[in-house]
């Protein structure tokens, strides 16, 4: 970025010193995007698609790259930015709730149940799909987003600088 100061003529540059562009290299070429599609204000989760084994990869070789040293970011801290790797329901909680479907229309039909259960069982899922309240969500916390300032900030420091409440 130029800005231009009339009154004097001076030319004022605004732009990103050596360790920034280089961790902004790294984050582009690690996350196989281009250089200029990623600035400091990214978020490695959410913005450039970082997370679970891909994560953990990545700052083994960030530490390694710019020697850092990341064990304040490891165990239970890691958590707070992170899901796990298998976090992902995938298709459980829809076969879940196919079979769910299955056997209560099954049971209404037999004579079983009334169909007030079918009713409730669609109700429950519509709640659960809109409020992202799997029981494996319930469970993990929202995560602390990690930007690549946050990466800049670490390698200028040499250890994990960024604290871990929001």
């Amino acid at each position: 970025m130029i800005l231009r100061l009339e009154d004097t003529g001076s030319v004022v540059t605004f732009g990103y010193g050596p360790l920034e562009e280089r961790v902004l290299a790294f984050a582009a070429r690690q996350c196989d995007m281009a250089v200029g599609k990623v600035d400091l204000m990214s978020r490695l989760v959410e913005d450039l698609g970082l997370d679970g084994a891909h994560a953990q990869e990545f700052f083994v070789a960030f530490g390694r790259e710019f020697e850092v040293n990341l064990d304040a970011l490891r165990g239970d801290r890691w958590k707070r930015h992170f899901r796990p790797p298998d976090f992902s329901a995938g298709p459980a909680p829809a076969a879940v709730f196919l079979m769910l479907t299955l056997f209560l229309s099954a049971s209404i039909l037999a004579g079983f149940l009334s169909w007030t259960w079918l009713w409730l069982l669609v109700f429950v899922a519509i709640w659960l799909f809109g409020s992202r309240a799997w029981p494996l969500s319930l469970l993990w916390p929202d995560t602390i987003p990690i930007t690549v300032q946050d990466l800049v900030d670490a390698a200028m420091a040499g250890h994990w600088v960024k604290p871990f409440d929001p």
